[in-house]
């Protein structure tokens, strides 16, 4: 079962290895596009966990881009793994991913 602990350690890789990668596509000299872009952080380890960690909590994915959007019961809660404002890319902070999953976690 994955835990939150793991995500935070997984969050930091991801971070890493993204980063020339957001850096490149923010500044205009990227190779990727957003949609390709898009892709590989969907086939990324950190995007994967957080996956798992979510259908392992009954939380049923209804939406996927840059975040994943859940639903159980009546509740719809998004977590975010990249911001897309104004057509550029962020890294939310740690702490605004472990609020939602948090979130998540009080309402099993």
């Amino acid at each position: 079962m994955v835990e939150i602990d793991e995500l935070g350690e997984l969050y930091e890789t991801f971070r890493q290895g993204f980063a020339d990668i957001i850096e490149d596509f923010n500044n205009g000299v990227g190779a990727l596009g957003i949609d390709e872009i898009e892709s590989i952080v969907k086939k990324c380890n950190f995007y994967q966990k957080i996956r798992e960690y979510l259908e392992e909590r009954d939380w049923k994915v209804v939406s996927e881009d840059f975040g994943i959007e859940v639903k159980k019961d009546n509740k719809v809660q998004g977590i975010p793994i990249l911001d897309n404002p104004e057509n550029t890319l962020r890294f939310p902070n740690w702490s605004r991913i472990l609020e939602g999953l948090e979130d998540l976690e009080e309402h099993l």
